[in-house]
């Protein structure tokens, strides 16, 4: 079973280039189609239209490029001819309203883009094995300009018309798939143009079969006279034919070449990935060793820090001790300082008593100078006891 693919075709036109032409296949002007054998007579009935023309088509697209206040070269493109479907498997099983839903979804999305008012015609065949839809619009631009450059775009804005339309018919069907597009696979889309060919030589040969089987002895003269026509019409035809698939096949070798130069180009991609990914796993490797190293330094250096830091807390405790010890010795100071000064005016006036015998000594004299370092020692006492009281320039200093 195919696939179900959202197509999306779109065909460049030009004036002359046939546009009566598509005006009469999408409309079904003809009595007869035995250029397109594929179309049941029968069934054109089924067919309906989204959006109806008021006019011919050459008439509403020069109506329409009248209006615009640019210059039309001759060479411009007028129209787009689009067609929107699927492969048949996606059609099969479904109801008529549900195959309608499908390609009013499509009709809306080409709408949204370009505008409505510059959509031509919007027809569904049904009369055909495979339901589509054929449109024909003017590329005007949204600030009034013909351009289906600036509408289609080039290459790159037909990927991106083709992914917009995946995701908006996606969201309602979503068994309908993206498929590859023309940059991944290289290919060239079969022109319209060349399709019709194709389905013009498919009704002469059918033509001339018929003539063939209906050939008898009483008719040989004028089937000769058809099939001698139908040949002439068949011969550029299949020449032309002859010319595509000889550019198909080129393209397919060129298409062939530029996957194994980009394999060549992948190879060489994910060569180049592996290194670097071998080399990135090297330094994230040395950047972990090195996390780890820094880590047991930085362990190893609290832990020599903390050690310090103890030490200097058992020799604070140390000095706080001794410094109470000082404080203590310096607050009991003046009570021994006292007593000693006792024990010496003691002394003193035991050496100031009557010798038992004679000396050179004079006691007073011995007395006056006792006296005079006691007054010295009191002084010092008081000067000890006493808070210095700093001066004006200190204070000055201190209150800064």
């Amino acid at each position: 079973m195919g696939e179900n693919y959202a197509i999306l075709r779109f065909e460049k036109m030009k004036r002359g280039s046939g546009i009566h032409g598509i005006e009469a296949h999408h409309e079904r002007l003809k009595k007869t189609y035995t250029s397109n054998p594929t179309i049941d007579i029968d069934r054109i009935k089924d067919d309906y239209h989204l959006i109806r023309p008021s006019a011919h088509y050459r008439q509403e697209i020069e109506e329409r490029i009248s209006k615009l206040n640019t210059r039309i070269r001759k060479d411009s493109v007028v129209c787009i001819d689009t067609i929107i479907t699927s492969g048949p498997e996606f059609f099969e099983g479904k109801s008529p309203e549900k195959i309608k839903e499908f390609f009013t979804a499509g009709c809306d999305f080409i709408a949204q883009k370009v505008g409505r008012s510059n959509i031509i015609s919007a027809v569904v065949h049904m009369d055909e094995k495979t339901p589509h839809l054929h449109m024909v619009f003017v590329p005007i631009t949204s600030d009034g300009r013909l351009s289906a450059k600036d509408i289609i775009g080039g290459k790159k804005g037909c990927v991106t018309w083709q992914n917009e339309f995946f995701d908006c018919m996606s969201a309602r069907f979503p068994e309908l798939s993206r498929g590859r597009s023309v940059e991944e696979t290289g290919h060239k889309h079969i022109e319209m143009s060349e399709l019709r060919k194709s389905n013009k030589m498919n009704g002469i040969v059918n033509e001339l079969e018929k003539s063939i089987d209906s050939t008898h002895p009483l008719n040989v003269p004028a089937q000769k006279k058809k099939m001698r026509k139908l040949t002439q019409e068949l011969y550029p035809l299949g020449r032309d034919i002859e010319i595509t698939v000889a550019n198909i096949q080129q393209q397919a070798l060129e298409a062939e070449e530029r996957a194994a130069a980009a394999m060549q180009d992948l190879s060489r991609e994910a060569e180049r990935r592996f290194a670097l990914e071998a080399e990135l796993k090297s330094v994230r490797e040395q950047a972990e060793s090195e996390k780890r190293a820094i880590r047991e330094r930085a362990a190893a250096e609290k832990e020599h820090l903390e050690a310090a830091n103890r030490a200097l807390q058992v020799e604070c405790s140390k000095w706080q001790r001794e410094a109470q010890r000082i404080k203590a010795v310096l607050a009991s100071l003046p009570t021994q300082l006292k007593a000693q000064i006792k024990e010496f005016l003691d002394k003193v006036r035991e050496a100031a008593a009557p010798p038992v015998n004679n000396t050179s000594v004079d006691p007073r004299l011995t007395m006056e100078e006792c006296e005079r370092m006691l007054d010295r020692m009191q002084a010092a006492e008081q000067r000890s006891a006493t808070p210095r009281v700093p001066s004006h320039r200190h204070t000055k200093q201190m209150t800064r």
